[in-house]
């Protein structure tokens, strides 16, 4: 069996919200198949409509894998047996929002529906890592029998260190929709419950994608400036670290298709807290605290404060996710693969 994955960016390892996926699908199914990569660059939806075909005619594969709908707009044309990774529908959603002006919403839902549909419905097999997406391609009347939900693994890098715990850890990018704003207005309530609240990190920086509107991170921490470490793009070496120097990881996001941080925190005994009023996937709450954003400060202080209480939700939060490997998602994506070929 000889697959070809489709994906954007430099090279496999500077990407940035597919990375994981990407990384750790493609060393895992290395080991099962020949693998071949075809990487459009970061243009990729132009390149996607225009260099893709060139390219195509050097890559004689069984199975196309598009890591991301926005490499795939020629692919499903050109090619029968093909699979697509959604991993979430956050243009579709985001431009419902606020958050951008009108032409941007008008230009933004028409990519949607004559790109992300168009691949959807063209697409051979479609591969999800929730049943909430899943259930949002079938919102936009997307065949449910050809989307297989798999969710991600968890990378065995990740594990318990016994460090000593010093921080609350937010970790992701800096943009609305990540809601780092929430975040901080937390750690600032729960700083006034304690004498000498351990500092907030928070890691993850800027992106530039016009589906994510930034937050200003300076306007934000200046009145506790001294208290707050602001980390920008970090190593896996250095979130293995954060993980385990954290009572908690901070999950603030408005909504996600996954939420990988989660199981990361989670497989380094360190307990994530999720807001109950997010749009989180069921499989990700499941391994979490979950509790209403007003609950968060609250929330943050008996996991900093009550040692019994913490070990006990890492302890159980840990075992949870232990049920998420990228052996298992290696091995369901290879039965889609097979499905294709048929």
């Amino acid at each position: 069996m000889k697959i070809c994955y489709v994906l954007a960016g430099k090279d496999v390892k500077s990407l940035k919200g597919i990375g994981r996926y990407a990384n750790e699908l493609i060393t895992e199914i290395s080991k099962k198949a020949e693998v071949k990569i075809l990487n459009l660059g970061k243009r990729k939806r132009i390149n996607s409509i225009f260099l893709l075909p060139f390219k195509l005619k050097n890559y004689k594969c069984d199975c196309y894998h598009a890591l991301v709908p926005d490499v795939a707009t020629t692919l499903v044309l050109l090619k029968k047996n093909t699979v697509v990774t959604f991993h979430d529908l956050i243009p579709y959603y985001a431009l419902k929002t606020k958050m951008f002006k009108p032409l941007t919403k008008i230009f933004g839902q028409i990519w949607i529906k004559v790109s992300w549909k168009n691949v959807a419905e063209k697409s051979k097999e479609i591969i999800v890592p929730s049943t909430q997406t899943k259930n949002e391609l079938e919102e936009i009347g997307i065949e449910p029998s050809k989307i297989n939900v798999i969710p991600e693994g968890v990378s065995t890098f990740f594990k318990p260190l016994n460090l000593e715990k010093k921080y609350i850890l937010f970790f992701s990018n800096f943009s609305y929709r990540k809601r780092v704003d929430l975040a901080v207005e937390a750690y600032k309530k729960f700083m006034k419950m304690v004498d000498k609240p351990p500092k907030l990190v928070l890691a993850g920086g800027y992106t530039r994608s016009i589906y994510q509107q930034q937050i200003k991170i300076e306007p934000l921490i200046k009145e506790i400036k001294d208290n707050v470490i602001v980390k920008s793009q970090i190593s896996d070496e250095e979130a293995l670290r954060l993980y385990n120097q954290s009572y908690c990881l901070i999950f603030t996001s408005e909504y996600e298709g996954f939420g990988l941080p989660v199981l990361e925190a989670s497989r380094c005994k360190t307990v994530p807290i999720v807001r109950r009023e997010a749009k989180i996937p069921a499989e990700i709450k499941e391994n979490s605290l979950v509790v209403s954003t007003n609950e968060l400060s609250n929330a943050i202080y008996d996991v900093v404060t009550n040692k019994k209480k913490r070990e006990k939700l890492a302890k159980r939060f840990f075992k949870r996710s232990l049920r998420f490997s990228w052996d298992k998602t290696s091995k369901a994506t290879l039965k889609v693969y097979e499905k294709v070929m048929l």
